[in-house]
């Protein structure tokens, strides 16, 4: 660190990326450190641990400072103001990691490379031609991203998906629920509105960093709205018209097998299969 940031919060340390790794490896009951930014005095960054094995970062931008060392007054996450970092880390980093572990406990995520995954989609191809195999994993080049590939034909697909504490970016879309996007990217993979193979994004680098505007929301429906999902009942129908209270026996609500190798259901696949 070449200039000590003068911060008084419990979570702040004046280290590098690396050593917050260091210092969260050593604190199992710690998921986050916040940090200096490398982008210099105006930025700090959040090093967090939404799960074992797994270190991403948030960027933070300051506004408002007193002087170099010390904290700005107004703080930003994309377009997003807060007040300070305490209300960063409960009305968007909380639910930040909270979406993640949603999505490494999904039944479709893996913990593999990319590579292993295509071999897997490669053997699940062959051995039921007529299915669909996908699944969702890590960049291994981006680590703030995550990979949906899927194997429709003979060449496999990747595209991207964002998590923030709204839900997941998906094809400029923002989904609250991660079966809400896969229901969407299932009925549109094949149309020519899908944005096929999103590393193609003509944004300044190839999985679309910085073409998130089209995603945001303005900065109180984004805390409110935070809120509001966490304290929603599954009762209802969301935007997609599937319902969150569609019963199952056995964990499935139909007994009909699809081309994405799995069983037909109302709120997995957002239509009942036909046979």
């Amino acid at each position: 660190i070449k200039k000590r940031r003068n911060i008084g919060h419990p979570s702040f340390h004046n280290v590098t990326y690396k050593d917050a790794i260091e210092l969260l490896k050593r604190q199992s009951h710690v998921n986050h450190i916040i940090r200096p930014s490398p982008k210099g005095p105006s930025h700090l960054a959040i090093t967090y641990r939404p799960v074992d094995g797994i270190f991403m970062n948030i960027l933070i931008r300051e506004a408002e400072k007193q002087n170099q060392t010390s904290l700005g007054r107004s703080l930003y996450i994309d377009d997003m103001k807060f007040e300070d970092l305490d209300e960063i880390v409960a009305m968007y980093l909380d639910f930040l990691i909270d979406n993640i572990r949603k999505m490494t406990q999904h039944r479709k995520w893996r913990d593999f490379s990319e590579d292993q995954v295509d071999i897997l989609l490669y053997s699940e191809k062959s051995a039921n031609p007529s299915s669909i195999p996908y699944y969702i994993s890590r960049s291994q080049k981006y680590p703030e991203v995550f990979v949906l590939s899927y194997l429709p034909y003979q060449a496999i697909r990747k595209e991207v998906i964002r998590v923030d504490s709204q839900g997941f970016k998906f094809q400029g879309k923002l989904f609250p629920k991660l079966d809400q996007l896969l229901i969407f990217f299932k009925k549109k993979f094949n149309t020519e509105s899908f944005s096929h193979n999103s590393k193609t994004s003509t944004s300044s680098d190839p999985w679309g960093s910085n073409n998130n505007n089209s995603l945001q929301k303005n900065t109180n429906n984004n805390k409110s709205n935070n809120v509001n999902n966490r304290n929603n009942s599954s009762q209802q129908v969301d935007e997609w018209g599937i319902s969150q209270s569609t019963p199952k026996q056995n964990g499935v609500s139909s007994q009909q097998v699809n081309s994405w190798g799995g069983v037909s259901s109302n709120e997995d696949w957002g239509s009942t299969q036909q046979s």
